[in-house]
């Protein structure tokens, strides 16, 4: 995981990560200390596919999808990951999680309701529902950065990437492709996408998700769900 960040950093960070990404040996092992050229006072988190993680060590495959952020609750950690699921590809269905803990203090995903999706940074009137699901209407051709905002708990903000070509707007849906990585700690919410098996030839801010909190930084393999999103990580 570390070395995918430093990579992430190297690629898309201004001045690569020496300037951007910081590491130290804490009670808890090897901990971020600046993610994104923020340090945050040291409180950030990460996830591998989706999945709670206890230390930056942790070996990746290729395609994992590593995401990491900035906590915008410095306090109590509320912050809640956040990630997008297909429920039906051809109606345009689809599911946004969250990840949490039962009783034992195991990681489970559960569906976010009444969160509001974003397109391109943009607030849409499209809400997910008590289960979590929302559908997409038909978009004009070209590549939409989906993500989602709520204003009933802090979400690490989802992202997805939908590609929407010709043919496709005549009744099939867009392709989506894993990835993302966002600024951390700002207030921009923004996120870009990166590929780990692939190099990235400029170095570029991060587009915006439209979220209302920090931001978060997320590399990613590239990963099929079979339709739309892949998933990426929450802005603190």
């Amino acid at each position: 995981v570390n070395d995918a960040l430093i990579a992430a950093h190297d690629e898309l960070f201004e001045g690569g990560a020496k300037e951007g990404y910081a590491t130290e040996y804490t009670q808890y092992g090897l901990s971020i200390t600046k993610l994104w050229g923020e340090k945050n006072n040291g409180s950030f988190g990460y996830y591998v596919n989706h999945d709670f993680v206890y230390s930056l060590t942790t070996e990746l495959k290729k395609g994992d999808v590593v995401a990491a952020y900035s906590y915008k609750d410095a306090a109590t950690y509320s912050d809640v990951y956040t990630f997008f699921t297909v429920v039906n590809e051809k109606k345009e269905r689809y599911q946004l999680n969250a990840i949490t803990f039962d009783s034992n203090f195991e990681p489970v995903a559960v569906p976010v309701a009444n969160a509001v999706i974003t397109v391109d940074g943009k607030e849409t009137k499209i809400k997910t529902d008590e289960n979590g699901e929302f559908t997409l209407p038909k978009e004009k051709p070209g590549k939409y950065l989906l993500s989602a905002v709520s204003d009933e708990q802090i979400i690490v903000p989802p992202v997805g990437e939908l590609e929407i070509t010709e043919e496709e707007t005549t009744g099939s849906t867009g392709t989506g492709k894993s990835g993302s990585s966002s600024k951390s700690g700002s207030n921009s919410g923004s996120s870009t996408t990166k590929k780990t098996d692939s190099a990235s030839k400029n170095k570029t801010d991060a587009p915006n998700t439209g979220d209302r909190s920090m931001a978060a930084v997320a590399v990613t393999g590239l990963i099929a769900l079979g339709a739309l999103f892949a998933a990426r990580r929450r802005d603190a």
